[in-house]
Protein backbone atom coordinates (compact mmCIF):
# COMPACT_ATOMS: atom_id res chain seq x y z
CA UNK A 1 0.00 0.00 0.00
CA UNK A 2 1.24 3.58 -0.94
CA UNK A 3 1.74 5.97 1.64
CA UNK A 4 -0.15 8.32 0.41
CA UNK A 5 -3.46 6.46 0.73
CA UNK A 6 -2.74 6.74 4.80
CA UNK A 7 -1.72 10.99 4.70
CA UNK A 8 -4.03 12.50 7.05
CA UNK A 9 -5.32 16.09 6.23
CA UNK A 10 -5.92 18.33 9.53
CA UNK A 11 -7.06 22.06 9.48
CA UNK A 12 -3.71 24.10 9.71
CA UNK A 13 -3.79 26.49 12.64
CA UNK A 14 -4.01 30.06 11.22
CA UNK A 15 -3.58 34.00 12.95
CA UNK A 16 -6.85 35.06 12.86
CA UNK A 17 -5.38 38.38 12.65
CA UNK A 18 -4.03 36.97 8.62
CA UNK A 19 -5.21 37.01 5.43
CA UNK A 20 -4.46 33.96 5.22
CA UNK A 21 -7.22 31.40 3.79
CA UNK A 22 -8.99 29.40 7.07
CA UNK A 23 -9.98 26.61 4.63
CA UNK A 24 -6.09 25.56 4.29
CA UNK A 25 -4.95 22.12 4.69
CA UNK A 26 -1.38 20.44 5.39
CA UNK A 27 -0.44 16.64 5.33
CA UNK A 28 0.64 15.49 8.92
CA UNK A 29 4.43 14.94 8.47
CA UNK A 30 5.11 16.38 5.12
CA UNK A 31 5.72 20.07 6.42
CA UNK A 32 8.84 21.24 4.44
CA UNK A 33 10.21 24.94 4.15
CA UNK A 34 8.49 25.98 1.27
CA UNK A 35 4.76 24.45 2.78
CA UNK A 36 5.29 27.46 5.81
CA UNK A 37 2.28 29.62 4.59
CA UNK A 38 2.75 33.26 2.85
CA UNK A 39 2.20 34.44 6.47
CA UNK A 40 4.31 33.08 8.63
CA UNK A 41 7.72 33.57 6.40
CA UNK A 42 9.75 36.20 6.96
CA UNK A 43 12.01 38.05 3.89
CA UNK A 44 15.68 38.38 4.19
CA UNK A 45 15.24 42.10 5.81
CA UNK A 46 12.58 41.02 8.34
CA UNK A 47 14.82 38.17 9.42
CA UNK A 48 17.85 39.61 9.82
CA UNK A 49 17.07 43.64 9.75
CA UNK A 50 13.57 43.98 11.44
CA UNK A 51 12.54 44.93 14.97
CA UNK A 52 15.15 44.67 17.63
CA UNK A 53 18.06 43.32 15.88
CA UNK A 54 17.80 46.15 13.12
CA UNK A 55 18.11 48.67 15.97
CA UNK A 56 20.72 47.24 17.33
CA UNK A 57 22.80 46.70 14.04
CA UNK A 58 22.03 50.31 13.24
CA UNK A 59 23.74 51.31 16.99
CA UNK A 60 26.76 49.25 16.20
CA UNK A 61 26.99 50.63 12.69
CA UNK A 62 26.92 54.18 14.38
CA UNK A 63 29.36 53.19 17.07
CA UNK A 64 31.85 52.18 14.09
CA UNK A 65 31.90 55.79 12.37
CA UNK A 66 31.62 57.24 15.70
CA UNK A 67 35.06 55.74 15.96
CA UNK A 68 36.31 55.54 13.07
CA UNK A 69 35.72 59.65 12.91
CA UNK A 70 37.81 60.24 16.29
CA UNK A 71 40.50 58.52 15.13
CA UNK A 72 40.86 59.77 12.52
CA UNK A 73 40.26 63.64 13.08
CA UNK A 74 43.27 62.78 16.01
CA UNK A 75 45.52 61.40 13.56
CA UNK A 76 44.86 64.57 11.26
CA UNK A 77 45.49 67.13 13.98
CA UNK A 78 48.19 65.12 15.43
CA UNK A 79 49.60 64.67 11.62
CA UNK A 80 49.22 68.83 10.97
CA UNK A 81 49.58 70.40 14.15
CA UNK A 82 51.71 68.09 16.70
CA UNK A 83 51.38 67.51 20.29
CA UNK A 84 53.36 69.55 22.78
CA UNK A 85 53.36 69.40 26.90
CA UNK A 86 50.71 67.00 26.37
CA UNK A 87 47.94 68.94 24.68
CA UNK A 88 47.03 69.02 20.98
CA UNK A 89 46.46 71.93 18.70
CA UNK A 90 42.71 71.29 16.70
CA UNK A 91 43.50 74.25 14.11
CA UNK A 92 45.52 77.58 13.93
CA UNK A 93 43.61 80.48 12.52
CA UNK A 94 42.06 83.60 13.55
CA UNK A 95 40.23 84.10 16.65
CA UNK A 96 36.81 84.43 14.92
CA UNK A 97 37.06 81.02 12.98
CA UNK A 98 38.87 78.76 16.26
CA UNK A 99 35.99 80.30 18.04
CA UNK A 100 32.89 78.71 15.12
CA UNK A 101 34.82 75.50 14.95
CA UNK A 102 35.23 75.55 18.60
CA UNK A 103 31.34 75.32 18.39
CA UNK A 104 30.81 73.44 15.64
CA UNK A 105 33.23 70.70 17.47
CA UNK A 106 30.92 70.68 20.44
CA UNK A 107 27.47 70.58 18.98
CA UNK A 108 28.95 67.19 16.52
CA UNK A 109 30.68 65.78 20.08
CA UNK A 110 27.20 66.03 21.94
CA UNK A 111 25.36 64.51 18.72
CA UNK A 112 27.79 61.57 18.23
CA UNK A 113 27.93 61.23 22.61
CA UNK A 114 24.46 61.28 22.40
CA UNK A 115 24.30 58.62 19.28
CA UNK A 116 26.36 56.56 21.27
CA UNK A 117 24.49 56.81 24.94
CA UNK A 118 21.16 55.95 22.89
CA UNK A 119 23.18 53.22 21.34
CA UNK A 120 24.22 51.70 24.74
CA UNK A 121 20.65 52.12 26.24
CA UNK A 122 19.49 50.25 23.52
CA UNK A 123 21.45 47.42 23.85
CA UNK A 124 21.56 47.37 27.60
CA UNK A 125 17.67 47.47 27.08
CA UNK A 126 17.69 43.68 24.74
CA UNK A 127 20.30 42.31 26.73
CA UNK A 128 17.99 42.97 30.23
CA UNK A 129 15.16 41.48 28.99
CA UNK A 130 14.58 37.76 29.76
CA UNK A 131 13.63 35.07 27.51
CA UNK A 132 11.01 32.31 27.43
CA UNK A 133 13.03 29.83 29.40
CA UNK A 134 14.47 32.40 31.96
CA UNK A 135 10.90 33.60 32.21
CA UNK A 136 9.92 30.18 32.84
CA UNK A 137 12.52 29.11 35.65
CA UNK A 138 12.05 32.06 37.81
CA UNK A 139 8.60 31.35 38.00
CA UNK A 140 9.70 27.96 38.89
CA UNK A 141 11.40 29.39 41.83
CA UNK A 142 8.54 32.19 42.63
CA UNK A 143 10.41 35.09 41.23
CA UNK A 144 9.03 37.50 38.30
CA UNK A 145 10.96 39.39 35.94
CA UNK A 146 10.43 42.46 33.94
CA UNK A 147 9.44 42.09 30.06
CA UNK A 148 9.92 44.17 27.94
CA UNK A 149 11.38 47.36 29.73
CA UNK A 150 14.90 48.04 30.86
CA UNK A 151 15.26 46.61 34.74
CA UNK A 152 18.20 46.08 36.61
CA UNK A 153 16.37 43.59 38.60
CA UNK A 154 16.47 40.98 35.58
CA UNK A 155 20.05 40.87 35.96
CA UNK A 156 19.56 38.25 38.67
CA UNK A 157 16.99 35.79 36.70
CA UNK A 158 19.13 36.20 32.94
CA UNK A 159 22.28 34.78 31.92
CA UNK A 160 25.40 35.85 33.36
CA UNK A 161 26.97 36.90 29.83
CA UNK A 162 23.74 38.62 29.13
CA UNK A 163 24.13 40.34 32.60
CA UNK A 164 28.30 40.92 32.37
CA UNK A 165 26.75 43.10 29.05
CA UNK A 166 24.74 44.95 30.52
CA UNK A 167 27.15 45.72 33.77
CA UNK A 168 30.12 46.93 31.27
CA UNK A 169 27.81 48.88 29.23
CA UNK A 170 26.21 50.86 31.85
CA UNK A 171 29.75 51.37 33.42
CA UNK A 172 31.24 52.56 29.74
CA UNK A 173 28.11 54.74 29.20
CA UNK A 174 28.65 56.52 32.54
CA UNK A 175 31.53 59.18 31.17
CA UNK A 176 29.56 59.47 28.09
CA UNK A 177 26.81 60.66 30.02
CA UNK A 178 28.51 63.13 32.50
CA UNK A 179 31.33 64.30 30.48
Amino acid sequence: MSNQQYTQQIPMQTNPYSNASKGAYIEVGQVAKDDIPAYRQQSFRQKYLGGVKRTLRAFVIVACLVLIANVSWLGYAQAKYGISDGFGTVRRAECSDVKSLNTWLHFAINVLSTLLLTGSNAFMAAFSCPSRKEVDKAHQRGRFLHVGSFSLGNLRGIAKWKGLVVLVLALSSAPFHLL
